[in-house]
């Protein structure tokens, strides 16, 4: 055979074998199906998510600082129950839900949704894949703006939304290939800002359960793990990742104690379908697992935190209140000690340095002097009560 007749001989395999590979993706029911201008969240009755395992880290060591960001691990194995090859593509959605949005928002869509997902990363048996970032067919054609006093818009905006599936912007894609009866262990990894949502005075963090639903049958095993970075709560309240919040906005009165930081921390509240299981480790670290058999996502998970400021403030104004006419000396000396750990001084009084070391929200700063941390008025107000009550 000359070499211009292997050259078309294999041009024409490579042409089959790709023609082959289109109308097998084409074929098969998919997760997202790409079309004219997006893809297609659609249903796929071959792939079963067996198992769903979700990791979520927060770490926030100090309440000083906002971090606002949370890593996120999820491990699926999927199956697929037909005796046929299988090519499916897989998406993961990205942004907020024009639904949740316009329902917590009062009737306020936002223009622009932020995109909360950073370093998305896909592995497949271990094995790192490319993703693209694809926008998604179905738009939703929501009334935009603020409707104030138009009942009119509003309505048209409830109507909307009232009967349609989660409605996203954009979707990581990728493709993954199953032969017949595999089981395939996906991973996916990225990092969640949580100052990205609609609430000015919380960190939120929103996994989505609902997209579950698009593969075939229930999620034979889903399990729910929130690690918290450090083990520091203070009266009960939603402070520095400790004390979460799930769809429970409510703000309750902070009751500050002489030493409000011994109080164990509340597990989180609105919790659904199933309460958590609270585990300790050694080091003194929370985590909170929820462990689901036989699990129908119908909702996604909502995290709700207080951001370091609005939680040091809350602190702030409960310590003032409880000292605003106090005479009790105990009492003085425990919110000046509390005031100036907050600031990370360093004590010269040993036995009061290892109680306040002891405290996983107590980060030393050698460096801040007394000086620069009384500029705090409150602090000022406290110390003034202190010398009047000692004559």
């Amino acid at each position: 055979m000359s070499k211009p007749s292997r050259r078309a001989c294999l041009l024409a395999l490579l042409l089959v074998r790709a023609f082959f590979l289109a109308n097998t993706a084409r074929a098969d029911g998919t997760y997202v199906k790409f079309g004219p201008g997006g893809v297609i969240p659609m249903r796929n009755e071959h792939i079963q998510m067996v198992r769903e395992q979700v990791d979520l880290t927060v770490h926030r060591q100090s309440l000083l600082a906002d971090d606002s960001k949370v890593l996120v691990e999820v491990t699926y194995v999927f199956r697929n129950h037909s005796d046929r090859r299988q090519r499916v593509h897989m998406g993961f959605p990205v942004g907020l839900d024009f639904r949740e949005q316009f329902l917590q928002d009062e009737g306020y869509l936002q223009r622009r949704r932020p995109n909360p997902i950073s370093r998305f990363v896909a592995r497949v048996d271990g094995r790192r894949v490319a993703t693209r970032l694809v926008p998604s067919k179905k738009r939703a054609r929501f009334p935009v703006g603020k409707f104030r006093d138009s009942t009119n818009l509003i309505e048209r905006g409830r109507k909307a939304i009232a009967s349609s599936p989660p409605l996203f912007d954009r979707y990581h894609v990728w493709a993954v290939t199953f032969a017949p009866k595999q089981q395939r262990k996906v991973v996916n990894r990225y990092i969640y800002n949580t100052r990205a949502g609609i609430y000015r005075n919380r960190n939120e963090l929103r996994y989505v359960l609902r997209t579950g639903a698009a593969w075939r049958g229930k999620i034979e095993e889903a399990i729910i793990r929130l690690h918290l970075g450090d083990k520091g709560c203070i009266s009960g309240q939603p402070l520095h990742g400790v004390c979460f919040q799930i769809r429970d906005l409510s703000d309750k009165p902070l009751a500050w104690r002489a030493d409000p930081f011994r109080r164990k921390p509340d597990a989180p509240s609105g919790v659904k379908p199933a309460p958590p299981r609270r585990q300790v480790a050694s080091d003194g670290r929370i985590t909170y697992v929820w462990s689901l058999k036989h699990f129908e996502p119908k909702q996604d998970l909502h995290l709700y935190y207080e951001t370091a400021w609005r939680a040091r403030r809350q602190l702030w104004n409960a310590i003032g209140k409880a000292t605003r006419r106090a005479r009790d000396r105990e009492l003085l000396r425990a919110a000046r000690d509390v005031l100036l750990a907050l600031h990370g001084v360093v004590f010269k009084d040993a036995a009061l340095q290892r109680r306040m070391a002891a405290k996983s929200w107590y980060v030393p700063r050698p460096k801040m002097p007394r000086a620069r941390a009384r500029r705090d008025k409150l602090l000022l107000r406290v110390e003034s009560a202190l010398r009047r009550a000692k004559r």
